[in-house]
């Protein structure tokens, strides 16, 4: 299962069925302007690069096929990259996008790619993050959430201890992916801005 999900195409097409849902909180309330120095941590093989077109985009993914894939049908920048060791200049990015991707790291890989982040990110930027959230009852998403691919599915309260590490929380709601009105996943996303460390 997990091999047949490492084809980009097939990858593409199940996100493509269901990533309207995982997006929607982004599109309704992001208000970045056009222009705006955007990276994407685990930009896999280009899913939503149509919806950054209009900012200075960089995506990034430790696949060196999704990047390939991406490359091929996005006229924007691609790199091949590992988000927990990646090192940014400081100020770079008005915004991060990570959509799906923290489940994959334990907690100590997660707080790397928050200081990756917080290295690159402006102090007044966001970071729009869209995650996997382990149910606490069982439940066709919690049984879903415990054979993803992923190994590190969490619950709410932990996620938001893990963000709050590094990150002031501005906005957070929990969703629900699925089709005809049933529950496959639920997710959580969220809205970041770096705690002030100066002081």
């Amino acid at each position: 299962m997990r091999s047949i999900f490492g084809n980009p195409i097939v990858y593409h097409a199940l996100q493509s069925a269901v990533g309207e849902q995982k997006v929607a909180p982004f599109l309704e309330r992001s208000q970045l302007k056009s222009g705006c120095r955007l990276l994407e941590i685990g930009c896999g093989p280009g899913i939503h690069a149509h919806l950054f077109s209009s900012y200075d985009y960089l995506g990034i993914d430790i696949s060196e096929k999704y990047i390939q894939h991406a490359r091929s049908r996005h006229q924007l920048a691609f790199e091949v990259a590992d988000a927990t060791s990646r090192k940014w200049a400081a100020n770079e990015f008005d915004a991060v996008f990570i959509h799906s991707v923290l489940h994959h790291l334990s907690d100590s890989q997660t707080l790397s790619v928050f200081d990756r982040i917080v290295e690159g990110l402006k102090p007044d930027g966001l970071v729009y993050l869209t995650d996997l959230v382990l149910p606490n009852t069982y439940s066709l998403s919690q049984l879903l959430a415990r054979i993803d691919r992923g190994d590190f599915a969490r619950e709410l309260t932990h996620w938001r201890e893990l963000l709050e590490t590094r990150f002031r929380i501005e906005w957070i709601q929990e969703l629900s992916v699925g089709f005809l009105k049933v529950e496959f996943w639920k997710m959580f996303y969220a809205e970041l801005r770096p705690r002030d460390t100066s002081h």
